[in-house]
């Protein structure tokens, strides 16, 4: 038999990784198993909602190399959305509201510099129901669910309805803009030592 060696994260995180390669290890935003400056980009997508904000920015000025650069993409919650509503959805899908703003204070506060912020309202929403009709089908869902809860709550219990019932309205948001689609990229400074 031939003898392996698995490097255990700690080895990962204290040795770079041979140039060109890949390799995938487990962490938190709060907690990148890499080592310090060591990390060309950092890519976060729909993860932020469930994260320390600001630990999870200093996290990321911790990896990145000086002039190091980075992206997130999620959806927040755009101007039309009511805290009510905000909050249910939150609730059920176990993480929290949040609005550009947030992000970019918790990222500057990290000692990251925002390059560039693109948002979308409803245009996502609009061109999946476009293609396949997905926002209005969760319309008519929402509408079923809202109806007779007691039904729905009986045969399949309060999370689960919950849970439906959060992601019927969380396209029908989006359509509509109560939920905005937000990327931003970000840059450690190249003189950041």
């Amino acid at each position: 038999p031939v003898a392996r060696y698995e490097p255990t994260e700690r080895d990962l995180a204290s040795a770079p990784p041979p140039t060109g390669s890949v390799r995938f290890a487990s962490g938190t935003a709060e907690e990148i198993p890499v080592g310090p400056s060591s990390v060309d980009l950092v890519f976060c997508r729909e993860s932020l909602m469930f994260t320390d904000l600001d630990a999870a920015a200093a996290e990321l000025r911790r990896v990145l190399r000086p002039g190091g650069r980075g992206v997130v993409y999620l959806v927040l919650d755009g101007p039309l959305m009511s805290e009510p509503d905000s909050l249910h959805l939150a609730t059920v899908m176990h993480g929290r509201s949040l609005r550009p703003a947030q992000i970019e204070a918790a990222l500057e506060g990290g000692g990251l510099v925002v390059d560039e912020r693109i948002d979308d309202g409803g245009e996502w929403g609009e061109l999946s129901q476009e293609r396949d009709g997905i926002p209005a089908q969760r319309l008519l869902y929402a509408s079923r669910l809202l109806r007779r809860p007691e039904r729905y709550i009986s045969q399949f219990g309060q999370d689960n309805y919950d849970i439906m019932l959060a992601d019927c309205l969380w396209h029908v948001y989006r359509l509509i803009g109560k939920l905005t689609g937000y990327a931003c990229t970000f840059t450690r400074p190249p003189t950041d030592g």
